[in-house]
């Protein structure tokens, strides 16, 4: 399935409505490379077999880079796992409700489709999943998850861009390995954002 037009990425997963039919769903996405000895969506989906509630994956940001990310409000509900209240997408921030940012990693329930096809452009003139995840939490839980792993992001140009903190806990040469794979293929390999914990040495402040 190919999405003929990129009006953002609500319309995105909205266009795989048929396939996916009546059943949960992941969503992945290729711009957020993950590393993690427990593979990220393992960890989501666990959380999700057992709430049964859509999940978000998360971790803490710093604040100035609030503009480039869905970030998400809500309480924490058990270690590494919130509630959320509400999710917006690509604040300012002087305005972001938290320093928790929405990671490319989802599992979400099908009602989300009934949110999706009442979208109206949100940030960026787009269709933004953001605001359908907003809408749905009117509904039903919505569960952000806070991952362990190291993070690589894809930007324009196919760079690997740096990013705000320092690197979370891997087995020896993990980083190294990852980075590998993309040194010869991408111009600027200059390095990962980790995804940090409370319990790691990352703040998170809701």
């Amino acid at each position: 399935m190919r999405q003929a037009e990129a009006p953002g990425l609500g319309h995105a997963v909205l266009c795989a409505e048929k396939l996916v039919g009546e059943g949960p769903f992941a969503v992945i996405l290729a711009d957020d490379l993950l590393y993690s000895p427990t593979p990220v969506m393992k960890q989501l989906v666990n959380v999700f077999n057992h709430y049964h509630s859509s999940v978000v994956g998360v971790e803490a940001i710093a604040r100035e880079n609030s503009a480039s990310y869905g970030v998400v409000d809500g309480r924490e509900w058990e270690e590494d796992i919130f509630k959320l209240s509400g999710i917006v997408e690509k604040p300012a921030p002087e305005v972001a409700p938290s320093n928790l940012g929405v990671v490319g990693r989802y599992v979400l329930m099908p009602t989300i489709f009934n949110h999706l096809r009442a979208l109206k452009p949100g940030a960026g003139g787009e269709l933004q999943l953001t605001d359908a995840l907003q809408s749905l939490l009117t509904e039903e839980q919505v569960l952000g998850v806070s991952l362990y792993g190291h993070a690589f992001r894809l930007r324009q140009q196919a760079r690997l861009s740096q990013g705000h903190g320092g690197v979370r806990t891997s087995p020896p040469g993990g980083e190294g390995r990852v980075r590998g794979l993309f040194a010869n293929a991408s111009a600027g390999c200059v390095g990962g954002g980790g995804m940090k914990r409370r319990r790691n040495g990352a703040e998170v402040l809701l």
